[in-house]
C-alpha cells in the first residue's frame, strides 16, 4: 500500500474511534438507540432507561456523567437499613436470672432445683433441713438452705430417706432404684449386694461375660471386682432373671459399670437382652482398638456365648 493511502487509512480509524458514541449502540434510521447481535446480526430494541445511560455525554472537566444524566440522579437500587426499633425487645424480652449459689458450681444442673425437706438420721438423733446435691461412693451430699453443705454416710440414713434418694438418681423413670454396698463378686456379670441387712444377686444388663472354663473369665472377674467391691452402686432395674435375680444397669460413682467392662474389652454386647446404642458402640471402639480379649491372638480370645 503506498505511504500516501496508509496515512488516510490511519486517520480515518482514529477519526472513528474519537467519534462519540462508535463502539456503543448506534442510532437507527427512526431515532431509536438499537443493540446489534453480534450471532443473530439483528438489532434489539433498548429501553429508555438504558438509552439514556449509552448516549448521556461525558464531562470534559471531571470525566463524570454530566448534570442531568450524573450519579446524583440516578437510582443504583442501594438498600437502606431501617432504624431500629423496640419489637424484638418486646417480643424476646431479657431472661431473668436465676438464683445460683457459688457452692453448687460444678454440680449437675438438674439436682438445683429438687426442694428442700427434712433428712432424718436412722437413729433419730439427727435431722438437717437441706436437699439433695449428689451421691459420692458411700455419701450424700446436701445442701442447707444456708448455702453449706454436708455429707452423710448412706448407711446413717432412714428408710424414707433412702427411698426418697433413689427416685433423685434414677434416670429411668420406667425402673426401679436399689442403692446398696457390693458384698462379693458372684460371676463376671453378676454382683452380690447389700441393702438393711438383706443381700440381692445382681445380674448387670445387657452384657457377654467370657464363660467360666476360658482363661480371659478371672480377668472379667478381677475387673469388675476393682470397680464395685465393697463399694456402693445403685442398680435400675425393669426384670429379674430365672433364678430371680436383680436384672439392671449398676452405677459406681455415676459411672456404668456394664458399659466399661465392654469398652474395655472384657465383655461384649448382647443384643438379645438390650438394644442400648452406647454398649454397642463400646463394643465396636475396643474391638477397633484391640483392647482386652480382642488384642490377643485369634487362637487365644475366648469365644462369645
Amino acid at each position: 500500500m503506498p505511504q500516501e493511502l496508509r496515512s488516510i487509512f490511519l486517520s480515518s480509524t482514529i477519526l472513528i474511534l474519537l467519534t462519540p458514541g462508535c463502539g456503543s449502540p448506534s442510532p437507527s434510521g427512526d431515532g431509536r438507540v438499537r443493540n446489534i447481535d453480534a450471532n443473530s446480526k439483528t438489532e434489539k430494541p433498548v429501553s429508555k432507561s438504558d438509552e439514556k445511560k449509552a448516549t448521556a455525554p461525558l464531562d470534559n472537566e471531571s470525566g463524570s456523567l454530566d448534570k442531568q444524566a450524573g450519579s446524583s440522579e440516578l437510582n443504583i437500587g442501594v438498600p437502606t437499613v431501617p432504624a431500629p426499633t423496640n419489637d424484638l425487645e418486646e417480643s424476646f424480652p431479657s431472661p431473668k436470672q436465676s438464683p445460683t449459689h457459688s457452692d453448687l458450681d460444678g454440680i449437675d444442673h438438674a439436682f438445683r432445683f429438687l426442694e428442700f425437706r427434712e433428712w432424718i438420721a436412722k437413729s433419730g438423733g439427727y435431722h438437717v433441713n437441706a436437699k439433695f446435691i449428689q451421691l459420692i461412693d458411700d455419701k450424700v451430699e446436701l445442701l442447707k438452705a444456708t448455702g453449706q453443705t454436708v455429707k452423710v454416710p448412706i448407711d446413717k440414713l432412714s428408710d424414707d430417706d433412702l427411698d426418697y434418694l433413689e427416685k433423685c438418681i434414677r434416670l429411668n423413670p420406667k425402673a426401679k432404684v436399689l442403692i446398696g454396698k457390693v458384698l462379693n463378686i458372684f460371676s463376671a456379670d453378676t454382683i452380690t449386694v447389700e441393702k438393711n441387712g438383706k443381700w440381692r444377686h445382681v445380674k448387670i444388663h445387657g452384657i457377654l461375660p467370657p464363660r467360666k472354663h476360658e482363661p480371659y473369665y478371672e480377668t472379667t472377674v478381677n475387673s469388675l471386682s476393682e470397680k464395685v467391691k465393697e463399694k456402693y452402686v445403685w442398680i435400675e432395674y425393669v426384670t429379674t432373671s430365672e433364678a430371680d435375680d436383680l436384672v439392671g444397669v449398676v452405677y459406681s460413682q455415676g459411672r456404668n459399670i456394664g458399659l466399661e467392662l465392654v469398652a474395655e474389652g472384657h465383655a461384649w454386647f448382647d443384643p438379645k437382652t438390650s438394644n442400648d446404642a452406647s454398649l454397642k458402640n463400646a463394643e465396636l471402639v475396643a474391638n477397633t482398638r484391640k483392647l482386652g480379649f480382642w488384642g490377643l491372638a485369634s487362637d487365644k480370645q475366648p469365644q462369645k456365648p
